[in-house]
């Protein structure tokens, strides 16, 4: 079973438009960051969380040839106007995809994307969605894993972080991610790996994201196996360099890399 990374960038991914820093101008593929999304798959069935705006890009890098699920953190631009270059896979499938969505983002969701949820209409091509609102922490069952939903706060914005279990592994994925909220609390203790969401490394606060000193301090709490850091900015410096100073069991996480379990 396999974890991938197919975004680890921000909102406005890595490079930059219009950006000549160091970072921006890096030659290095690791200094190239679409927007942030991940993937859970094995040899029958793969599942990905935010379907952002780089989606197409993404599955033309790294092809994915089913999409069984699609979990959704939050309504945020850079997490879901991908959504309609999932078409594809609703025609090759030839069925809706099931989609787990916060339920207090569903009337958000049927305004930007009713033409997904109406009557099938003959001879059109659209993406089509079998909307599943996510009311509580009642653990998802997605063969072979198994997801929880785990309420973070994201500034003023409640969002959804999701523990990924299979094969005896735990994995907690945070994107989005400034304060844990309570009801998270105790499904972060003896977790193997920690996905979590930092934005750069200039000392500055930000009222939706973790630094990463914040960060840092919430591994250090946590005390996983392994840390990655995702959901990054240009701000935080090389990728190579930056990792060069982190503890190895905390490292910068890159576009494409896999987490085998």
């Amino acid at each position: 079973m396999i974890l991938e990374f197919l975004g680890t960038g921000t909102s406005q991914g890595v490079p930059e438009i219009l950006c000549d820093c160091d970072v921006c101008t890096s030659d290095s593929p690791y200094d190239k960051r679409l927007r942030c999304s991940l993937a859970l798959y094995d040899e029958h069935h793969n599942y990905i969380i935010d379907i952002t705006p780089d989606f197409r890009q993404q599955m033309l890098r790294s092809p994915k040839y089913r999409l069984d699920a699609i979990l959704l953190t939050h309504l945020h631009a850079d997490h879901f106007l991908g959504m309609d270059d999932t078409r594809k896979y609703v025609r090759l499938m030839e069925k809706d995809i099931p989609l787990y969505i916060p339920q207090h983002m569903e009337r958000s969701f049927r305004k930007v994307f009713n033409y997904t949820l109406g009557k099938k209409v003959p001879g059109l091509y659209r993406p089509r969605f079998e909307l599943i609102p996510i009311k509580d922490q009642k653990t998802i069952l997605l063969e072979p894993f198994k997801v929880t939903p785990l309420p973070v706060q994201h500034g003023y914005y409640h969002t959804l972080g999701y523990l990924i279990e299979a094969n005896n592994t735990k994995v907690a994925y945070l994107t989005d991610t400034k304060r844990i909220c309570p009801p998270t609390e105790k499904y972060l203790v003896d977790v193997d790996y920690m996905i979590v969401d930092a934005l750069w490394d200039d000392g500055k606060n930000h009222t939706g994201h973790m630094n990463l000193e914040e960060a840092v301090s919430l591994i250090q709490t946590y005390k996983p196996k392994q840390a990655y850091l995702t959901h990054i900015t240009h701000f935080m410096g090389k990728h190579e360099e930056k990792n060069a100073t982190l503890p190895k069991n905390i490292q910068l996480a890159f576009d494409g890399q896999k987490i085998h379990f």
